[in-house]
């Protein structure tokens, strides 16, 4: 792209953020993505300049390091100074993606972990992976083997995602501290209707982290974080993602933006976490009952999959994930017809992502869904049972959740999610024992 100044570059931006009639969430983000404008070092207005300036020296010899074989860098390794210098040399020889031209740093709250975070996140120029990569070898004049090898595929957004409302999904997300040690039996929703058999059916289920590495520092216990990073990438996954990196798992999360790097950390130790955690789930005894369900006996990994280098979007994703199926609780809800589709904007909720946050999110996106689907669901919530469902015990978590429950069911209504709750004002709802939705 030719374009030097920076009204021309806000020009192409706008255009390219511009989403056309009749085109479709997919189409409109991958033409975004070819769209917007890539400029070479030596084109980039001096503002801009600034801002690639400072991309990470890190950053780039680690991208150089891992694309190359082992050993085929190691005369450069042993001298660093000209190492760093011919790095330099690529960076003025490479494109950069520019996303925004506000070249205006973001105000100090005088919070230092939320400016930390917030300087992350705010990168108007981005260095383009490949395009640096190349850049490199005519610098250098040293091939590429390992890239040129690495699939190239365009990264699919997520507007939906299938949410699990089955028993187990509703259960076992950070109820467990380490293993199950032995397997935890859940009564079958069916033989709780069906007075006739006299007796409860149980599904099983167990779980264990002993494939985790021990010097890994996460905790051994499911967390409603680690939830919703398996929704997210059941959800990429499900719309054709094969290979999905943790910005589009931040982004199915519900967050806008880029990832900082303590949400990329958080993210990849969820990751870590399911990827090693082995699970059994065994229905035997459902279908010995002859109710109709689908055989359900997995023994294996909760997050089937492996690291893989990959350029997704024209970028070379580091720590992309190569998904092998689809979650398999994911497809246990699936199976049973026990799961809801909702919008990913309901997601982009106005409260925090504390674990206690998005365990009262789930709940209330559940149990909205049942009322719905279900017309002898009763419309109300009581707050006693979402207390005791969310784990809101202390009565300071209770003065302060009425105003969390309006903050969402607000947002849900914004969604269109339902058209309304009564009681809904703050006053009324401190002194209710529940909600009514109506949708």
């Amino acid at each position: 792209m030719g374009v030097k100044s920076l009204k021309e570059i806000d020009a192409a931006i706008k255009a390219a953020n511009t989403q056309r009639d009749n085109e479709t969430i997919e189409d409109f983000s991958t033409r975004r993505w070819n769209e917007l404008p890539r400029v070479y070092y030596k084109e980039l207005p001096a503002k801009l300049k600034k801002e690639a300036d400072k991309v990470s020296i890190d950053g780039a010899r680690r991208i150089v390091i891992e694309s190359y074989p082992v050993g085929s860098l190691d005369e450069l390794l042993r001298q660093p100074d000209h190492f760093t210098e011919l790095i330099k040399r690529a960076f003025l020889e490479a494109r950069y993606l520019i996303e925004s031209i506000d070249t205006t740093p973001p105000e100090k709250t005088g919070n230092i972990k939320v400016d930390e975070a917030t300087a992350e996140m705010w990168q108007p120029v981005s260095l383009i992976a490949i395009d640096f990569l190349e850049a490199w070898e005519r610098v250098t004049g040293q091939t590429l083997p390992k890239v040129v090898k690495l699939p190239s595929l365009a990264g699919k957004r997520v507007e939906k995602l299938d949410f699990p409302v089955d028993k187990v999904n509703s259960k076992i997300w950070d109820i467990l501290g380490e293993d199950t040690k032995g397997q935890i039996r859940f009564i079958s929703a069916e033989s709780l209707k069906d007075k006739r058999k006299g007796k409860q059916i149980n599904i099983l289920y167990a779980i264990d982290f002993e494939n985790i590495d021990k010097a890994v520092s996460i905790t051994r216990r499911l967390t409603p974080y680690d939830e919703l990073v398996y929704i997210a990438i059941s959800a990429l996954f499900s719309v054709g993602n094969d290979y999905i990196t943790t910005a589009q798992i931040y982004n199915a999360m519900g967050f806008e933006g880029r990832p900082s790097k303590y949400d990329i950390d958080k993210i990849n130790k969820a990751i870590t976490k399911m990827s090693g955690a082995r699970i059994h789930i065994d229905n035997l005894e459902e279908i010995q009952a002859k109710y109709k369900y689908p055989v359900v006996k997995y023994d294996g990994s909760l997050l089937p999959m492996e690291r893989a280098s990959i350029i997704i979007n024209g970028q070379l994703a580091e720590a992309a994930i190569h998904i092998f199926r689809e979650p398999p609780l994911i497809s246990f809800a699936r199976g049973r017809k026990q799961i809801t589709t909702i919008e990913r904007k309901l997601l982009a909720s106005p409260i925090s992502k504390t674990d206690q946050n998005i365990r009262l999110q789930t709940y209330l996106i559940e149990r909205i869904s049942r009322i719905k689907n279900d017309s002898k669901s009763s419309n109300k919530i009581l707050f006693e049972t979402l207390y005791s469902e969310t784990g809101i015990n202390t009565a300071k978590q209770k003065q302060r959740a009425p105003e969390k429950i309006k903050q969402l069911l607000d947002h849900y209504k914004e969604c269109d999610f339902i058209k309304g709750y009564k009681p809904d004002t703050l006053e009324e709802i401190k002194a209710a024992d529940g909600v009514a939705i109506h949708y």
